[in-house]
């Protein structure tokens, strides 16, 4: 038989937090993420340089 607690367990959004903290959107932080998750190095170099913006470098990346 289960036990009930007597506490209550408040949820986290660990994305909404994490983008808040990046200071983004947690769409923003989602394609960040996929693009650092991705195989494509230059993609990243790139991000991560500034020379490309998020929402673009996740167009390509699903594209491929």
């Amino acid at each position: 038989m289960l036990q009930k607690s007597s506490t209550t367990v408040e949820t986290v959004h660990t994305r909404n937090e994490l983008s808040k903290k990046a200071g983004v959107s947690h769409d923003t932080y989602s394609k960040g993420k996929k693009i650092l998750e991705s195989n494509n190095e230059e993609i990243k170099e790139k991000v991560l340089k500034g020379d490309l913006k998020i929402n673009t470098a996740s167009n390509g990346i699903l594209t491929e």
